[in-house]
């Protein structure tokens, strides 16, 4: 058995799911999601779990199942030095594997009866079941028909879903240290960019601040601002969209990679965390194709 941890909204959630179901698969095992840390406050943004709406295929964890699995000491501190003293080799890591600790080729060489804590952004991840994410990331068929007047304008012209991130990135001060706001010169130069490489586009405005987008998104070309969709209706309209402006999130990141267009123009930004140290680890999250401005 497979558990992993959910954390953060849905395209955290989707990360972590994805690397899950990699080793599930890899082992011929099951994949089990812990759903304890969702619906909870630790001070910052409460989150529910969003993966129900897709075709996936894991179940919740039971408590059992994960004490099974996952060992360390209670209570904070002594949590701290468990997973100090197994870093160190004092104790054994035994199933307990929390990404901060492990390279990425060690951690996609993990065998069965793992408990998975981190974010897991990185395509390596779960490259060798590309095809098999995608099709798990599909709407489940009773959710799939929503406005089918937008999803058809979307497929008929040369349609662009551009996203502005917004939300605790500009209302708290910790969040927006880490992650930063994109400033609105990045996306003046993805429109122009896009402009030039892209015949008569039409651009799809996706944000969680659409005031700010009305305001301060000066756009020449055809546009239209996406508002009251559910999260997973957006992402899916995103996906749908035959080329991508992405913000510095991995809601933003999903959209554009479940875009099957072989011919597709994704642009993203090249600081896609404000933290030097963190953003050198997104290295391996943005495509190689990809155009980072």
């Amino acid at each position: 058995m497979i558990v992993v941890k959910l954390l953060g909204g849905i395209g955290n959630q989707m990360f972590e799911y994805a690397f899950g179901r990699y080793l599930a698969l890899k082992n011929k095992t099951e994949l089990k999601l812990d759903l304890n840390s969702l619906g909870k406050s630790d001070g910052g943004t409460i989150r529910q779990f969003e993966l129900s709406v897709f075709n996936i295929h894991a179940e919740p964890a039971t408590a059992a199942e994960i004490k099974k699995i996952k060992w360390e000491l209670p209570g904070r501190r002594l949590k701290i030095m468990t997973r100090l003293l197994k870093k160190r080799g004092v104790l054994p890591r035994k199933n307990y594997i929390h990404e901060f600790y492990f390279r990425p080729d060690e951690l996609i060489a993990m065998g069965d009866n793992v408990y998975l804590e981190g974010f897991f952004q990185n395509e390596k991840y779960f490259q060798p079941i590309a095809d098999i994410i995608r099709t798990d990331f599909t709407l489940r068929p009773e959710l799939n028909n929503f406005n089918p007047e937008l999803v058809e304008k979307i497929k008929n012209c040369n349609s662009v879903s551009l996203h502005v991130r917004r939300g605790d990135y500009a209302t708290d001060a910790a969040t927006q240290k880490w992650h930063g706001l994109l400033p609105l010169e990045y996306y003046q130069k993805s429109l122009k960019l896009i402009e030039q490489k892209v015949k008569n586009p039409f651009f799809f405005i996706f944000s969680d601040d659409m005031d700010w987008c009305r305001a301060n998104l000066k756009i020449s070309a055809d546009s239209f601002f996406v508002s009251g969709q559910k999260n997973h209706e957006d992402l899916t309209l995103m996906s749908l969209c035959k080329h991508q402006i992405v913000a510095n999130s991995s809601f933003s990141w999903w959209g554009a990679w479940l875009n099957d267009n072989p011919k597709k123009i994704i642009i993203a930004p090249k600081q896609w965390l404000a933290d030097e140290k963190g953003n050198e680890q997104t290295k391996n999250l943005i495509s190689p194709d990809w155009i980072r401005i």
